[in-house]
């Protein structure tokens, strides 16, 4: 008599373990803090840069526009030079203010005088508008405007030449300059800061830039802060 036998049935198949459960899950969620955080840091990252970048540029343009009013002072096509060329004043708590007069058809707000040959007074100084701190100023026919943001503070010291060398012996604030027809250099120190919270930590630090004292941020903490020196050489007498 045949006897048929049964295939032999193959072993059925566990389902996962809780522990297996939670180490996959662990794992899982190591993988995706990795990732959520690598992002985080990438665009904290590309945020720095561009809040650095913009500093610099309006850096890079502040003396710009400094240097390039300060090198015409006291210019007359006529004479070759204008009375008082140069009138500084100084002020601890907001920086410097620097009035600047020469011969020119436009002012820093890039408004005619309509008089060809006629002379123009630009005032630059640090003021506030729509809550950002800025280089201002003040021209003798547009009026005021903002120039640049995030501009805090700015100092000068004025290069005196005592031995007729047209070379500067000693750098002094407006007040202890003892003879402005002497003035043949400036220096130029500009506090700047970002425009968007790009440190992770409040900024605690004092701003030295050539007036005592140290300059201490109280407000936007989070923005990152540079100094920036230029010398600037003047071409003309500004007696």
């Amino acid at each position: 008599m045949l006897r048929y036998s049964h295939p032999r049935m193959s072993s059925p198949q566990h389902g996962l373990s809780l522990v297996e459960i939670m180490i996959a899950m662990t794992i899982g969620l190591l993988v995706i803090a990795g990732i959520f955080q690598l992002f985080l840091n990438t665009r904290l990252s590309n945020s720095t840069q561009n809040g650095m970048s913009s500093l610099y540029e309006n850096a890079r343009y502040a003396m710009f526009i400094l240097g390039e009013d300060l090198m015409m002072a006291g210019y007359d096509n006529a004479t070759g030079t204008i009375p008082q060329g140069i009138t500084a004043s100084v002020d601890n708590n907001s920086g410097d203010e620097i009035t600047i007069s020469y011969q020119s058809t436009r002012d820093c707000t890039r408004i005619g005088t309509g008089t060809p040959g006629g002379t123009i007074t630009n005032r630059y100084f640090i003021g506030t508008s729509n809550g950002v701190s800025n280089l201002m100023c003040q021209g003798s026919v547009g009026g005021t405007q903002p120039l640049v943001e995030g501009v805090e503070n700015m100092q000068f010291l004025y290069g005196e030449d005592l031995d007729n060398d047209n070379i500067a012996d000693l750098y002094v604030s407006a007040p202890n300059v003892t003879d402005w027809t002497r003035v043949v250099s400036i220096r130029v120190a500009l506090l700047i800061a970002s425009m968007e919270d790009v440190a992770t930590t409040a900024d605690s630090n004092g701003y030295i830039l050539f007036n005592p004292p140290p300059i201490t941020p109280t407000t936007n903490l989070l923005q990152r802060r540079r100094v920036f020196n230029r010398l600037i050489l003047l071409r003309n007498n500004i007696s």
